[in-house]
């Protein structure tokens, strides 16, 4: 009998419990089918970043939107050893909205804006001698100097004599020692201006030989190019923006230097559970909710589907991109809220049959 009672209650509760899923399936089964809904945070359709990773180094990307293929990039490097000047175009601040091509960051390194002095010096410097070389002014010079040297040797020729006739009077005794060396010191200093004037002739004559003036003139040429060198370094310094959008240095990443984005074209980017990517599709309607932002909504279309992997869910994750026109600039980067597909319907049942394959799946994959 015992045994036979103990029969009867495990029925009972076996039967009690079939009756319990029983209604519960039913009731999941007549619930209400609702539509997919999820979260969505707005992005720039087009940005174009600056960002300094590494000493010396620049790095201009240009990207349609977030987690896309950079359509171009550009490398700035400096010597390690420079010091290395980054500034904003003056008229630019924070929230300015810039032109396409329009000027946007200036940087340089200060051994180029020296460099560009000295050689700026050097050019002026050679440019003026190469001027007097054409105008004939240093064959002038030399036949100016070589005047010098003919007015200095005559100057000596006519006080030999009289150094002679004063050396005769010490002999004789009209004329000391010392008087005399008075005139010997005159006539040493003669000597000395003619081989001063000798020496300045020489000079001149080199500088006016033939080949002097294609000297100067290759000279000149070779600091020009140099001169043009770095101002075009410098030119090249002075970055352009290749979008329009505003600028704007807000982000979490410390080696961003700066970023210009298009706000015009937005896009709101939907996040969703995997088990619903055989649901949606590229053209599917969906319904944009903004939160706090007087009950504003906007209707749309999914543009692209993306599944991202989530290691920390253990799970991957759908991300759908739906294009904004923002051309009153009435939204902004980083505005949130809720997004209805109206085309996508779910049963509570549906949803929990889906999820529990899913589960199945995964672990079959594991093993």
């Amino acid at each position: 009998m015992k045994l036979h009672s103990e029969s009867i209650k495990r029925f009972f509760r076996f039967a009690l419990l079939f009756i319990a899923m029983s209604v519960v399936i039913i009731l999941l089964m007549r619930a209400q089918t609702t539509t997919l809904t999820g979260p969505f945070e707005l992005e720039a359709s087009e940005q174009w970043i600056v960002r300094q990773d590494r000493p010396g180094e620049i790095v201009t990307r240009h990207t349609l939107g977030r987690r896309k293929a950079i359509q171009e990039m550009r490398l700035y490097r400096f010597p390690d050893e420079d010091i290395l000047t980054v500034n904003l175009v003056s008229n630019l601040t924070e929230g300015t909205w810039v032109k396409e091509n329009e000027n946007v960051l200036d940087f340089y390194s200060l051994t180029d804006k020296a460099n560009e002095k000295i050689f700026e010096a050097r050019v002026r410097k050679l440019t003026e001698q190469t001027n007097v070389l054409h105008n004939g002014e240093l064959q002038a010079r030399y036949e100016q100097a070589l005047a010098n040297v003919a007015l200095a040797e005559t100057n000596l020729a006519t006080y030999v004599p009289l150094i002679k006739r004063r050396r005769g009077l010490v002999k004789t005794g009209v004329l000391s020692e010392d008087e005399l060396q008075t005139y010997e010191s005159e006539y040493y200093n003669r000597l000395q201006d003619v081989q001063v004037a000798r020496s300045a002739a020489l000079y001149r004559k080199s500088q006016a030989a033939p080949g002097v003036i294609a000297m100067a003139d290759a000279e000149l040429d070779e600091a020009e190019r140099e001169l043009d060198l770095v101002r075009s370094r410098l030119a090249a310094h002075l970055v352009k923006t290749p979008i329009e959008g505003r600028i704007t240095r807000s982000s979490g990443d410390s080696a961003i230097l700066l970023r210009v984005m298009n706000e015009e074209k937005l896009v709101a980017r939907v996040v969703v559970p995997i088990v619903f990517k055989d649901k949606i599709h590229i053209g599917d309607k969906v319904l944009l909710n903004f939160k706090g932002y007087q009950n504003y909504s906007i209707e749309s279309k999914v543009e692209y589907i993306i599944v991202q992997s989530v290691p920390m869910l253990g799970q991957s994750i759908l991300h759908l991109l739906v294009p904004i026109d923002n051309s009153n600039r009435e939204l902004s980067v980083s505005m949130t809220g809720n997004a209805i597909f109206t085309t996508v319907e779910m049963n509570p049942l549906q949803l929990l049959i889906s999820r529990i394959k899913l589960v199945f799946q995964k672990k079959k994959v594991s093993k």
